[in-house]
C-alpha cells in the first residue's frame, strides 16, 4: 500500500498548476492571440469576416455632382414654360411645314403635349440621377457601369443639341438652353470621371 510523500498536501484543482480545467475559464496565456492589429479595411479579418472599405472622396464628389445633375433636371423642367411663346412659334412652323392646315386649337393641342412629354421625361431623368446617387454611394458596382452607360448617352445627345441650338443662338431661349445644356454636360463627364478613379476598385468591389 503506497502513502503520499507529502501528507497534508492536496492535488491543485481542476485548471490550476498547469493542469487543464474541466468547465472553468482559460486563463490568459490560453487566449488565441491575433497579433493585436486590427484587420485593414478591404480584408479578412480574423474570423474570416470582410472588413467594409470607407467611400473614397472620389465616389463623394461624384454622389454630389449626381444630385447636382437631378438638380439641373429640375430646372430643365421649368425652362419650357418660360419659352412658351418660341415653342409655340416653332410648333406652328413645323405644323405649316409638313402640310397641314394650322389652326390655333391644333397648335395648342400640340404645344400642351410637348410640354406634358417634356414633363414626364424630365421627371425620368430627375429619378435616375437620384437613383444613382444613392447606389454608387452604396458602391454597387452595377450603377457605376450603367450610370457610365447613360452619361454616355447624354454627352452624344447633349452635343448633338448644342449643334442644332448654335444654329439659332441669337434667340434668348436658345442661349439659356445652351448653358443649361453646356452644365449638364460638364456634370455628366465629371461624375464618370470621379466614378472610375483608381481608388475606388476596393469600394466598388465589395458589392
Amino acid at each position: 500500500m503506497s502513502q503520499n510523500p507529502n501528507p497534508g498536501a492536496y492535488p491543485p484543482p481542476p485548471g490550476q498548476g498547469g493542469q487543464p480545467g474541466y468547465g472553468g475559464q482559460l486563463n490568459q496565456s490560453d487566449q488565441p492571440s491575433y497579433g493585436g492589429y486590427a484587420p485593414a479595411p478591404g480584408t479578412d479579418d480574423a474570423y474570416g469576416a470582410r472588413q467594409p472599405v470607407a467611400r473614397p472622396k472620389a465616389v463623394d464628389t461624384a454622389v454630389k455632382l449626381m444630385y447636382a445633375g437631378a438638380g439641373l433636371w429640375l430646372l430643365n423642367l421649368i425652362v419650357p414654360f418660360l419659352m412658351k411663346g418660341q415653342i409655340e412659334e416653332q410648333v406652328r412652323e413645323q405644323l405649316e411645314a409638313s402640310g397641314e392646315v394650322v389652326d390655333q386649337s391644333l397648335v395648342d393641342t400640340t404645344l400642351m403635349g410637348s410640354l406634358i412629354f417634356g414633363v414626364v421625361l424630365g421627371l425620368v431623368g430627375v429619378g435616375l440621377w437620384l437613383l444613382h446617387a444613392w447606389a454608387n454611394g452604396k458602391g454597387m458596382s452595377w450603377a457605376r457601369i450603367t450610370g457610365t452607360i447613360l452619361g454616355v448617352l447624354s454627352v452624344l445627345s447633349t452635343l448633338l443639341g448644342l449643334v442644332g441650338m448654335g444654329m439659332g443662338i441669337g434667340a434668348g431661349g436658345n442661349v439659356l438652353s445652351m448653358i443649361l445644356s453646356i452644365l449638364g454636360l460638364l456634370i455628366s463627364l465629371g461624375a464618370m470621371w470621379f466614378m472610375w478613379r483608381p481608388e475606388n476598385k476596393a469600394f466598388y468591389g465589395q458589392r
